[in-house]
């Protein structure tokens, strides 16, 4: 990464930071999450990584999917989204759902890690996209 893209990522972390308190009061991204969510029919226990997970618009409907058996690990950009999905992750209890302050340009996970990757609302913000799309395809398993 270029001192370019590192300074774009920063701008795009404050912005979404600012925004996190509010972020999605209209339900337009909760709306859709839960649409794309129940086009995938996770399977109960499943593992999930949801890339950019903003306040949880995917992690939340695919969270109450796989069930208490399931995992879903959601991670976002920016600290102020993170630890806002935190306490939302806590204030409903859920035991199989996480979230981490993580550049999804550098994602740390093993392999085949999980059954299925979301990425609903942030494609556009990925400067290389074949490559970060091959990225994404190396934490899914087989199948």
């Amino acid at each position: 990464m270029d001192e370019s893209e590192a300074k774009k990522k920063e701008q795009v972390a404050a912005v979404f930071g600012r925004a996190a308190p509010t972020y999605d009061r209209t339900g337009r991204f909760t709306h859709f999450g839960r649409r794309l969510v129940a086009a995938v029919n996770l399977a109960a226990g499943a593992r999930v990584l949801d890339i950019a997970a903003g306040r949880g618009a995917i992690l939340f409907p695919a969270a109450e999917q796989v069930g208490p058996d399931g995992k879903v690990t959601g991670i976002d950009l920016s600290e102020p989204m993170v630890k806002a999905t935190a306490a939302e992750i806590q204030r409903r209890g859920l035991t199989q759902a996480e979230v981490f302050c993580v550049d999804a340009e550098q994602l740390t996970f093993e392999p085949a890690s999980f059954d299925a990757v979301f990425c609903g609302f942030s494609i556009q913000y990925f400067p290389r996209l074949e490559e970060t799309f091959s990225r994404f395809r190396r934490m899914l398993r087989s199948g």
